[in-house]
């Protein structure tokens, strides 16, 4: 029996906590599964990841058929049905899911996974927070400002992505390495190292932050030694090994036009020409990086905090990692509402908690900010999260539409080992197999083609994603696409109901006039939707 009204009132406090953090795992893999099962979850790239871990399960070392690049042209004029996931990044790290789909092969459990990891990240922010400020709330404000924190919600809830991984990862590192528990800080940095190759940039920091503190400096120069050579190991002969072009797919593909793959292409055609042109033109570099989009991508991270860790030595531990997202030229890198970002969470709030003790010694002075940091934490949570928390969602958008119900009937008429070729949103659903392609590419190779002409976003016209999600190509290309294939002679329609179509090649097309009727229905119900789709085309 605890008699202490102060450990009383600590004991509570960590409960609360822990409760806290559970609530937020639960809460978020509903959400996530929500998500899913409302069909707004893609096949790049929640489809992709679930189909590399089920063809590696499966002996397919990576194979990602089911990518957009894919379908990108070779040199000798072909498609690669067999593009490997490796040529665009080097990520060992998912090998370790493939017990999983021992278990259960469907990608809901890469979100369930992804939930559960960034709530445990959460756990060394606490515990840091709880030792360092002498408020007994402190670490309880920390928490909810992490757990609250927008580029988290946003990167939870935007499919699976290896790099939220680096959540926890990084969180344990920095705890591991604050408590000098050096067996667990290197277990940590190990799997760090692994998640993507420019997360191997961190490590090299972490190596460096040992020697600048004088630490460990021995320690801190194999861990930088060991992770650079890692890192270029992977951009200058893993990756390539594994690429159509030579390169990484994130400097050159085969066809200029797919853009998402060549975020680096205007820098130069290879890594030696990018490192060349980014030396011999500071400025052009300079005025890139510190163009409005980025600026404001780097304030909006540091609000919750009032730019705390821009005063901690332990924020550069991101400087590679944002030096190559600045540099891009793929919006999407340095956008709060995309992924890319997650990994810099657990360094920033080790920063802020930091820089919150050394600056504000008094107890009056900690409660006073420990208030700023929670209101305003609740307000850019409120402004920028995608989850039911901000300002233009409910639950109601995690939840399938009747048009989603459908789904169950169409799984039924698709075998698992035929090659079949899908709408983006539906992909995911369809993903453990070997032959998956992206509408409306690689039909000739197709043995069903599955498409729905609904707009799952078209009762929230708020919502930050829209319709051209649910494509992935221009809506004109799309909508012909579908109207082609209702006039292919080698396919004919299986099923047809309310906005779902299933095409099998060598059915009878007797149903495709029908179909017709009433695809031209469907796309007059779509087309008002779309039009009041403010975000998302």
């Amino acid at each position: 029996m605890i008699k202490s009204g102060k450990k009383w009132r600590i004991w509570s406090v960590d409960n609360l906590a822990y409760l806290l953090i559970i609530v937020y795992i639960i809460v978020f893999i509903y959400l996530s599964i929500g998500r899913h099962n409302a069909l707004k979850s893609y096949q790049n790239d929640l489809g992709v990841y679930s189909q590399i871990t089920w063809n590696n399960l499966h002996g397919h070392f990576f194979e990602s058929s089911g990518s957009m690049l894919a379908a990108t042209l070779k040199a000798d004029g072909t498609t690669d049905e067999h593009h490997n996931y490796l040529s665009g990044h080097f990520s060992p790290i998912m090998l370790l899911f493939v017990p999983f789909y021992l278990i259960w092969a469907d990608p809901k459990i890469l979100l369930i996974i992804q939930a559960a990891a960034v709530g445990l990240g959460a756990l060394p922010i606490y515990w840091l927070a709880k030792e360092k400020i002498k408020v007994p709330w402190g670490g309880l404000v920390f928490l909810i400002s992490f757990l609250s924190y927008p580029i988290l919600h946003n990167a939870v809830l935007y499919d699976f992505h290896e790099v939220t991984l680096a959540v926890p990862l990084v969180s344990f590192a920095l705890w591991c390495w604050y408590k000098k528990r050096t067996t667990g800080m290197l277990i940590f940095l190990a799997l760090l190292m692994i998640v993507q190759e420019h997360t191997s940039l961190i490590v090299f920091m972490f190596g460096l932050l040992l020697i600048l503190k004088k630490q460990n400096w021995r320690l801190g120069l194999g861990i930088s030694a060991v992770s650079l050579t890692y890192f270029f190991l992977a951009l200058l002969v893993f990756i390539p090994a594994f690429s159509e072009s030579g390169q990484p797919f994130l400097i050159k593909s085969e066809v200029p036009e797919v853009v998402a793959s060549t975020r680096y292409a205007w820098l130069g055609s290879n890594v030696s020409e990018i490192a060349r042109n980014i030396i011999n033109n500071p400025i052009l570099i300079i005025q890139n990086m510190f163009a409005f989009r980025q600026v404001d991508f780097f304030i909006t991270l540091l609000l919750p905090v009032f730019a705390l860790p821009l005063f901690s030595s332990i924020t550069i531990l991101i400087l590679p990692v944002l030096f190559l997202y600045f540099l891009s030229n793929w919006a999407l890198t340095y956008n709060v509402y995309y992924y890319h970002s997650s990994l810099f969470s657990s360094i920033l709030y080790f920063g802020a908690i930091f820089v919150f003790v050394r600056f504000f010694r008094e107890l009056k002075w900690q409660k006073i900010f420990l208030i700023f940091i929670l209101i305003s934490s609740l307000i850019v949570s409120y402004i920028y999260s995608t989850s039911p928390f901000g300002r233009d969602y409910s639950f109601k958008d995690y939840q399938p539409s009747d048009n989603a119900k459908y789904l169950k009937e169409v799984k039924k008429l698709i075998p698992a080992e035929a090659a079949l070729v899908v709408q983006h949103n539906l992909g995911p659903h369809f993903a453990t197999r070997r032959k998956l392609f992206h509408f409306p590419m690689m039909l000739d190779k197709a043995d069903y083609v599955l498409v729905d002409v609904y707009n799952p976003y078209a009762d929230n016209p708020e919502s930050f994603y829209g319709f051209s999600n649910v494509r992935e190509v221009e809506y004109e290309i799309w909508r012909n696409a579908i109207w082609n294939l209702l006039d292919n002679q080698d396919f004919g329609v299986i099923y047809d109901k309310a906005g779902w179509l299933v095409f099998q090649r060598g059915a009878d097309r007797n149903p495709n006039a029908q179909a017709q009727q009433d695809f031209i229905e469907a796309i007059e119900r779509l087309e008002p939707t779309i039009a009041s789709d403010t975000r998302g085309n």
